[in-house]
């Protein structure tokens, strides 16, 4: 039973990734309700707005009804509380959505720039980022299912692990003082090589640092996985805001769906 819950998160996970959450939450249109919340009252609670959510005449006439005004004021109710309900995720997203997703939401394009956008030192400064997220997420048997460190995240990480570890040149300290990466029953694992480049002490600095010293070369893989790695960070949150986005807009076609509705009853049926 908790396997398949934990099954559903991780499924509901990649479904509201930042990066998809980027491109509705980095739209200006968007970003603008952020407003709403504040100035909403002034401009739609007001005499003029009023005057602009009251129905024509005809209209009235063909949904039936001799004075509109408090299916107006409905409405404009819906509109405002649609509208803050917009605002409050747009305001969540922007605070909460990691920067770099929100400068680039376009994972190709983001490898893409890393290796003429980086220097040697940021190289090694997003290579120890991305160590620092696994480290937060490191899984044990009971939850296995991770839905800020799925499995393919997991096996992107290790395989950039490898890389790592077999390009490196260790020079006259050769491998030895390397941790073991070969489970007792068979399989890789660069788990414990991940944690000792992480927690880096002086006294492994002769292996770790030649590895820091190959981040530029593969500087695009770690792009790759430190972008997964962010896309998937705050679940709650991410989940949190995607209902706020829903709510949102399931307020604002509310008025348009009723007026709708009673269009179609009135033409079909008569009044």
């Amino acid at each position: 039973m908790m396997q398949r819950i934990g099954t559903f998160w991780v499924k509901l996970s990649r479904k509201v990734t930042w990066s998809k959450l980027a491109k509705l939450g980095t739209l200006p249109v968007v970003r603008l309700t952020a407003l709403v919340p504040m100035l909403g009252l002034f401009l739609l609670f007001n005499q003029q707005t009023e005057v602009l959510f009251q129905f024509p005449e005809f209209l009235n006439e063909d949904i039936g009804r001799d004075d509109s005004s408090e299916l107006s004021v409905s409405n404009l109710y819906f509109t405002y509380f649609g509208l803050c309900a917009l605002g409050v995720a747009s305001l969540l997203f922007s605070a909460l959505c990691p920067q770099e997703i929100q400068d680039q939401p376009n994972k190709e394009l983001f490898v893409a720039q890393a290796s003429s956008t980086e220097t040697p030192v940021l190289s090694k400064s997003n290579f120890r980022h991305l160590l620092e997220l696994h480290h937060s997420h490191v899984r044990d048997e009971v939850s296995w299912e991770n839905p800020e460190y799925p499995g393919e995240l997991e096996g992107d990480f290790h395989s950039l692990m490898e890389e790592f570890y077999t390009k490196t040149d260790y020079g006259n300290e050769g491998s030895e003082g390397l941790p073991e990466i070969i489970t007792g029953t068979g399989y890789l694992d660069f788990t414990e090589f991940a944690n000792m480049l992480w927690m880096n002490q002086r006294v492994v600095w002769p292996i770790t640092l030649p590895v820091f010293e190959l981040a530029p070369q593969l500087a695009k893989d770690t792009a790759f996985v430190r972008f997964q790695a962010l896309d998937y960070t705050r679940f709650r949150l991410r989940v949190a805001i995607s209902a706020m986005y829903i709510f949102g807009f399931v307020l604002l076609i509310i008025p348009t769906l009723r007026v709708f509705l009673l269009l179609v009853y009135g033409f079909f049926v008569g009044w």
